[in-house]
Formats: structure tokens, C-alpha cells, sequence
């Protein structure tokens, strides 16, 4: 067993933390009830948009964030598997590590820049708008609090390699957060976590559309757990 101390990894998410002034956290209504596809339809413009009250984005959004493309930052403990595109994708399963990686959500498919932001000021889409993944790459995996354990010196103990996979993790989601950050308008964090019968892909969707829908500002983040089994009660007692 080998121990380090603990304010070795706090130091490192400490720094983290000191950035962001609010970490704003939607959870899902635990028995909400989403489909598992790849592809699915863009949640219906807010009214607050549509009917002209407020404008959705600010004129001083930075030409980086007028896309079509969303990157998400996510963190999971699902298993991972192939998608049928043949993408890294994250299935039911629990993994005994955490994965932190960054996706790509597109909105709009063919639409540009201009046409996505004009649909956000209407609640009568001329034309569908979908919502797909283009991109799914894991950065760096870390243990889960299983395998670390704190000891009565406060130090963290553990095998060496999970310490050393814990301490990566947290220099990466330290670098990672730090460096997304200088690029939000508002120094703030979106933390979405889902609930039952929900994919991965879902999770990705939901954080993307929230993003999106509250001015593009903050860094998107999504925690997606092992969920969506599927079935009525048997699949809401297993997630």
C-alpha cells in the first residue's frame, strides 16, 4: 500500500474550485423517462425567447462559442463500448473507474451559426432541428472512491497505481476546467446529472440544449451514472 497526502490532490482541484463562482446543477426528476437514440429532436424554444422578452444571447458572446458544434465536458463510471458508428460510447454498465472526456453535440446538422440563432428566437421552427454526437474522446481515467481510502493521518491511501491514476484525474480536470474557463463569459460552471433510464447520449443531449438555451455563457459539464435499462418497474429498480 502507498499513501499520499491528501492535500496533494486538493491543492490540485482546490485551484479548480477557486475559479468558479457557481456551479449551477440541474438534476433530472428521478422518474423521467427518456429515449436511448443517437439522434433525437431540439427541446422546444423557451417562451421567454419566443415571445420576445429576452434575447437568448448576449452581443458580447465570444465568435468561438456561435456555433453549431457544442463541447461538452463530461465525467461517468459507465462501462464503455463501441457505438454503431463505431464512436466510443458509454453503455448501462458500471465501470470501477471514473472517465473524464470531452464531446461534441451538434445542433442544427446542416443549419450555420445564423439560422440556429435565429431559431431560438421563434417557438415555429420552419425546418426540423436535431440534436446528434459527433465526437466522444476520453481524456483520462481516475478510480472511484472504492479504491482509496483515507487514513487516520489524514493522508490518502491505496495501491500505487490508484493514487497515481486519482492524482492524473485531478491534474487533468484541473487543466481542463482552467482552460475552458478562460474561454466562458461568465466564469461559472453548468453541472447537469440526469436520473433513470437515460443513455449516455441523453445526458450529452439535455447539458447541450441547456447550454444552448441559457446564453452560452457557462462551461457545460455532464455526469452521466450507469442508467437506462429500460422497463417499466424492473428497469427503474435496476438504475
Amino acid at each position: 500500500m502507498t499513501a499520499i497526502s491528501q492535500n496533494t490532490l486538493k491543492k490540485r482541484v482546490g485551484s479548480t474550485v477557486s475559479w468558479v463562482g457557481t456551479v449551477v446543477v440541474f438534476l433530472a426528476a428521478p422518474l423521467l423517462v427518456m429515449g436511448c437514440s443517437s439522434h433525437r429532436p431540439l427541446m422546444p424554444t423557451p417562451d421567454i425567447y419566443a415571445l420576445g422578452i429576452k434575447e437568448p444571447y448576449p452581443d458580447t458572446l465570444p465568435s468561438q462559442l456561435r456555433t453549431v458544434d457544442v463541447n461538452i465536458m463530461y465525467l461517468t463510471d459507465r462501462l464503455p463500448e463501441l457505438a454503431v458508428d463505431g464512436r466510443l460510447d458509454y453503455g448501462m454498465g458500471r465501470n470501477h473507474v471514473l472517465a473524464l472526456g470531452e464531446a461534441v453535440v451538434d445542433i442544427g446538422g446542416d443549419l450555420d451559426w445564423e439560422a440556429l440563432a435565429a431559431d431560438a428566437r421563434t417557438g415555429v421552427r420552419s425546418s426540423a432541428v436535431n440534436l446528434s454526437v459527433n465526437s466522444v474522446t476520453e481524456k483520462v481515467r481516475g478510480p472511484l472512491g472504492t479504491l482509496i481510502s483515507y487514513q487516520a493521518d489524514g493522508s490518502l491511501g491505496g495501491t500505487e497505481d490508484a493514487l497515481r491514476q486519482a492524482e492524473a484525474l485531478a491534474e487533468s480536470s484541473q487543466e481542463m476546467v482552467n482552460q475552458r474557463l478562460t474561454m466562458a463569459p461568465r466564469k461559472e460552471i453548468l453541472l447537469f446529472v440526469h436520473g433513470v433510464n437515460t443513455s449516455f447520449d441523453e445526458a450529452l443531449f439535455t447539458t447541450a440544449e441547456l447550454w444552448h438555451y441559457l446564453g452560452r455563457e457557462f462551461l457545460p459539464i455532464a455526469y452521466s451514472w450507469p442508467a437506462g435499462h429500460g422497463g417499466a418497474l424492473r428497469g427503474y429498480t435496476y438504475d
